[in-house]
């Protein structure tokens, strides 16, 4: 899979003036079009069952290998978090209120049927901070919505690094324009330059001050966290990618970083077994041996063609890691939740961000404990598929709590190979509503009415119980195919950080 691009440009000596005319020239010729954030944030059940057990049950754990974090990678981890990616521009999406009727001409994902999990082995002989559950079976889902969004420019050059260090809190006038919620066509010449690089001796004034439109600006937010991601790290952890101007900024509830073997355990261990086995999934979920944290202070989950731990072969000879926080951490309604994540570009993988609710009795019970998916990018390995997002939610039928519920045409093609870089993927989850957001621009949404017009229960995302988040990788299934038996597979997804905050 391609690499994250976090790499500089030289410092560019004695062309302030030539940039700040070419970048000026650019914006208004493009009509000063907005940028979204590089930033960069669902299959199955789980369950709470044992929260207190959990910590100390489960296989190898999270993160089994020690963390290969170096000195380097651990500055760079309280630095920015580059993308190389081109601008690019994304419809708009369709009207919420009628989607849900329609069909959907695209493959779906196929339902989910999972079957109880099997009981685990002797917790107490397994190392503590992790948790497992043994094979069970899952199912994927997902349709589509569109937005605009677009990639923050290349590196951060040696004059922007220098700016602010790990160690170093930025001057006031830097944090100023990192942090501020005014968007100016000036402002936005500012950005751009330092992106490049330059501080520009027109920081924090009113330079240019001609307005841009509310959606303009709403976009250049996200952008702007990216651009200075370097400043707001140098401070304590800031509000969500893309907060829009004027709103309250959500209070930090908590955040894993993946900084270290001992940070990630905190709130994450992981789920072994054939999950997905009956959705015509070939993974097996292994207890750590696809897990690390690399030298960059990212999680990774690798996904290998290899013999698996129970034996079976081609076409179910894949490992693959499904990372939950499970009996550690929950998330309920009135919570924002992102993570930024590059998921790999594989023809015939699932790597996902999702949920799975916590009723009591019945966490695996699936559809009727409800499931979000936050993330999913099929790995059809075509172009547009790479550029393609999809959520979606799966319940109970009103009546049958068997039967899965779920939306139409809640995706959105975001116009750029989201294998290439980062990007983050969140949703904003209210009593009556899910609102999907990537890179801080809205994606999609779905309310309460609408899900029961189309004949589903809401109470599993009404708030009457929470759910836990899931990271994974799945590996074959009706909507997505199979991978190339001829194809080697060494693939990856990797997590820079999971954030929650309280809306």
């Amino acid at each position: 899979m391609q690499s994250t691009q976090r790499t500089g440009t030289p410092a560019l000596n004695g062309k302030h003036f030539l940039a700040g005319g070419i970048v000026a020239a650019g914006l208004m010729a493009a009509g000063v079009a907005g940028a979204g954030s590089a930033g960069a944030a669902p299959d199955d059940p789980g369950s709470a069952a044992h929260s207190a057990a959990a910590a100390d049950s489960g296989s190898a754990g999270v993160v089994s290998r020690p963390s290969r974090l170096s000195p380097r990678g651990q500055a760079r981890k309280s630095e920015e978090r580059e993308v190389d990616a081109p601008q690019r521009r994304v419809e708009r999406p369709r009207a919420d209120s009628d989607e849900t009727t329609g069909e959907d001409s695209r493959p779906q994902r196929r339902d989910r049927t999972p079957r109880a999990p099997r009981a685990t082995t002797d917790e107490t002989a397994r190392p503590s901070g992790t948790v497992t559950t043994s094979t069970p079976d899952e199912a994927p889902d997902a349709a589509p919505k569109t937005d605009e969004v677009t990639v923050a420019p290349a590196a951060l050059t040696s004059a922007r690094t220098s700016a602010t260090t790990s160690s170093a809190t930025p001057d006031a006038v830097l944090l100023a324009a990192a942090t501020s919620t005014r968007v100016t066509v000036g402002s936005m010449i500012v950005d751009s330059l330092y992106s490049m690089g330059i501080r520009s001796r027109r920081m924090g004034s009113d330079w240019l001050d001609i307005p841009v439109s509310a959606a303009k600006a709403q976009r250049w937010l996200a952008r702007r966290q990216d651009i200075y991601r370097d400043v707001l790290n140098s401070q304590p952890s800031g509000p969500p990618v893309g907060q829009p101007p004027g709103t309250t900024q959500p209070k930090l509830l908590w955040e894993t970083n993946f900084s270290s073997r001992e940070e990630a355990l905190k709130y994450w261990g992981s789920q072994t077994g054939r999950w997905g086995q009956s959705a015509g999934e070939n993974q097996y979920y292994t207890d750590g041996n696809n897990i690390t944290v690399d030298a960059d202070g990212n999680l990774v989950i690798q996904v290998r063609r290899e013999r698996t731990p129970d034996g079976l072969g081609a076409p179910f000879n894949y490992t693959s890691a499904r990372v939950v926080t499970y009996g550690k951490q929950s998330i309920g309604v009135g919570t924002r939740v992102e993570a930024r994540i590059q998921v790999p570009p594989d023809s015939g993988l699932l790597p996902a961000f999702w949920t799975v609710g916590l009723e009591p009795g019945h966490e695996f019970d699936w559809p009727r404990q409800g499931e979000i998916d936050i993330m999913e990018i099929p790995g059809f390995g075509t172009p547009a598929s790479r550029s393609t997002w999809t959520g979606n939610i799966h319940g109970p039928a009103k009546g049958n709590n068997g039967v899965d519920v779920k939306m139409d045409n809640i995706d959105a093609d975001l116009g750029v190979d989201l294998s290439a870089g980062f990007h983050t993927y969140g949703m904003d989850w209210y009593a009556d509503r899910i609102i999907w957001r990537v890179d801080g621009v809205e994606v999609g949404r779905v309310t309460k009415a609408e899900y029961e017009a189309r004949g589903g229960d809401w109470t599993p995302f009404s708030g009457e119980w929470e759910h836990y988040l899931i990271l994974n990788v799945a590996v074959g299934n009706p909507w997505t195919g199979d991978p190339s038996a001829s194809v080697p597979m060494n693939a990856e997804m990797k997590v820079d950080w999971v954030r929650a905050y309280q809306l």
